[in-house]
């Protein structure tokens, strides 16, 4: 959706919504951030997915079916598609690497993805399954438990997916390639603006555009960043500072 780097696409939605956010309320704000870079979902995108099952049979193919079989145990809740490991291995932990191609690209980047994660013996993945669920940029999310092991992924898959046209999840860290990021879900005690990164994040950055008294969108920006930063984020790579809930 956009060749620029994903930390620029991250900074021009954090403007936007600096430009919008007097007059609003600091919730609005981060609903506007979170749901950020998600694609529209036309009458024509429900006519080619009308259920979850036309999803599913169009991202994972049978080779890449047989590979999930071979190793993984699907499971579904109300909005995922879950795998996890058959064989005890890794546990997976708060850790997360997003891969975000666009959908047209998405059935042979699932099937690459599917093979490094086999390769890498990754404990767990989600992938959407519902029509509206695919739209979204953070429709495929594979779990981590360390740092470490999550760089090591997320190259192996940026290795893989290079070429592939990205989508891109704002707020997340993507070293190699706009396609594949990474993020760090905060622990409880600490999750009470949000259960997940992005869900923190947005909400943090909205209730400091919103506490700014800049007199312009820059200067909100420049404000929220700073406080995000204080609070333990790197917002020039939108990567967890290693004092941020004492990870390592």
């Amino acid at each position: 959706m956009d060749a620029r780097p994903l930390g620029h696409v991250s900074r021009d939605v954090l403007l936007t919504a600096a430009a919008i956010a007097p007059g609003g309320d600091s919730e609005a704000t981060a609903g506007y951030l979170y749901h950020a870079n998600w694609l529209p979902v036309t009458p024509a995108w429900l006519a080619r997915f009308p259920d979850e099952d036309a999803v599913t049979r169009y991202v994972v193919g049978e080779r890449a079916a047989r590979v999930l079989d071979s190793r993984w145990l699907r499971s579904q809740d109300a909005s995922w598609n879950h795998w996890r490991a058959v064989r005890r291995g890794r546990l997976a932990g708060p850790y997360k690497v997003y891969v975000s191609v666009l959908p047209g690209a998405l059935p042979a980047a699932f099937e690459r993805c599917v093979h490094v994660l086999a390769d890498h013996r990754a404990h767990s993945f989600k992938l959407a399954r519902h029509p509206r669920g695919l739209p979204r940029p953070d429709r495929f999310v594979i779990y981590c438990a360390t740092r470490e092991e999550t760089r090591e992924l997320a190259a192996a898959l940026a290795g893989a997916l290079a070429g592939q046209p990205a989508q891109g999840v704002p707020f997340t860290h993507a070293p190699r390639h706009p396609a594949v990021s990474w993020a760090c879900d905060p622990p409880p005690d600490a999750a009470g603006y949000g259960p997940s990164w992005r869900k923190w994040v947005t909400r943090k950055l909205a209730a400091h555009l919103h506490a700014s008294d800049a007199p312009d969108a820059g200067g909100r920006v420049e404000y929220a960043c700073l406080r995000l930063r204080e609070d333990g984020v790197d917002t020039g790579t939108w990567s967890p500072g290693p004092g941020l809930w004492s990870l390592g």
